[in-house]
């Protein structure tokens, strides 16, 4: 069932459900975006609704009244748009919403973060960025700005002494600025129109210190991608397509959200298709090497994200309820299992799911209603540790 743009959408309700069945398959029709080109010639595999054995598994979720239910039902139940489970770099299973056309880029949210963070890697790798060296390096930071201090690496540990809430339904003035800056919101037709770096560079800081505690806070991922820009000297969209898109041989050209002054949202803006989504799962479990063979991320990379980051600042962080024995190392979640799995996450239900010791990897995107649904989330994750778990 293919659906249509709904009537009523705008700028105001795009990421309001049911409008965002429709809208987070659709982003290149409703914000200015970017391309991130791949030039490989691999197509795409085919998704079939096909959990084979996995299906066989029972999962609850009492708040969508679900009890030892089906994987399907979970799925289903849990605004799943599509989902796919790998081993070994084959499809075990797939599955996908009637609403749902895999071939379209889906927006991934802050599963964009991880991503960012790999272009990182890469670049550091090149030489080209030095993560120990401070922000100011790479990009001309007001001496006042929270940022004025801080290193590359503090950015993409989300260990920035910000002074500044993460707020997705509260109505918070300062988070709204943001959206708007994003180009995500519509514009206030009486202030002058912010960018993402006129909002982000004046942050201020907070009364503690950098590198002490976790506090997770988008705007660090939007100017990661500001200065990884700096250090590559091209735009971020034309860093991922040469650094890590084509390289890692992906089958469809991703898109990246824009602000009113081209800045690429870095944050929360990728758009892919979850084949694609998928097959860099599969990177990070193959040590960095693409299907061919080519060496696009380094294991020192791949080592550090699955074993490195500051587990103090992580028990004294904002998340550290939710993954109590988990870490965060270079935007990427460590669940803090014996498999050492790590995981990209984004609201409304995006996941990246990786399981290298077993070398599963599970993709999901969605249309969650809410932003931030912790039984739900709770479930999911629980359910893709028990996914995994089945293969040896």
């Amino acid at each position: 069932m293919t659906l249509r743009r709904p009537d009523n959408l705008n700028l105001s309700n795009w990421r309001a459900h049911p409008q965002s069945k429709w809208s987070f398959q659709h982003v290149t029709e409703i914000l200015p975006t970017a391309a991130i080109k791949t030039t490989s010639e691999l197509k795409a595999e085919s998704l079939t609704n096909d959990l084979n054995g996995l299906n066989d598994l029972s999962f609850s979720l009492k708040e969508r009244e679900l009890e030892n239910a089906p994987l399907a039902a979970l799925l289903e139940e849990s605004w799943t748009d599509a989902f796919i489970v790998t081993h070994n770099g084959k499809t075990a299973g797939s599955w996908q919403a009637q609403h749902t056309d895999v071939s379209n880029p889906h927006l991934l949210f802050s599963v964009s973060k991880s991503i960012t963070a790999a272009v990182a890697g890469i670049l550091e790798d090149n030489g080209l960025l030095d993560c120990t060296a401070p922000v100011s390096a790479y990009l001309d930071i007001p001496p006042h700005s929270a940022y004025a201090d801080c290193t590359v690496q503090h950015v993409l540990d989300m260990a920035v002494a910000l002074a500044f809430e993460e707020n997705y339904t509260g109505g918070a003035h300062e988070y709204t600025q943001y959206r708007i800056a994003s180009g995500w919101n519509p514009v206030n037709q009486t202030e002058p129109v912010q960018g993402l770096r006129d909002f982000i560079f004046p942050l201020a800081k907070n009364h503690d210190e950098h590198g002490h505690e976790f506090r997770y806070r988008s705007p660090n991922s939007d100017l990661l991608g500001m200065i990884l820009a700096s250090a590559g000297r091209r735009s971020f969209e034309a860093l991922m397509s040469e650094l890590l898109w084509t390289p890692m041989e992906a089958t469809t050209d991703a898109y990246i959200t824009l602000d009113y002054y081209g800045e690429a949202r870095t944050a929360g803006g990728i758009c892919t298709t979850i084949s694609d989504l998928t097959r860099l799962g599969q990177l990070i479990c193959d040590n960095g090497r693409s299907p061919s063979g080519n060496q696009v991320l380094s294991s020192r990379w791949i080592s550090d994200i699955l074993h490195g980051g500051n587990r103090e600042a992580w028990r004294k962080g904002d998340l550290a309820y939710v993954l109590p024995e988990g870490n965060y190392r270079n935007k990427w979640y460590q669940l803090g299992n014996q498999d050492n799995a790590v995981c990209a996450m984004g609201i409304h239900g995006q996941y990246l799911y990786i399981n290298p010791k077993r070398n599963v990897v599970i993709s999901r995107v969605a249309c969650q209603p809410l932003p931030v649904d912790d039984p739900v989330e709770g479930a999911l994750l629980k359910a893709m540790t028990n996914i995994a778990e089945q293969f040896g």
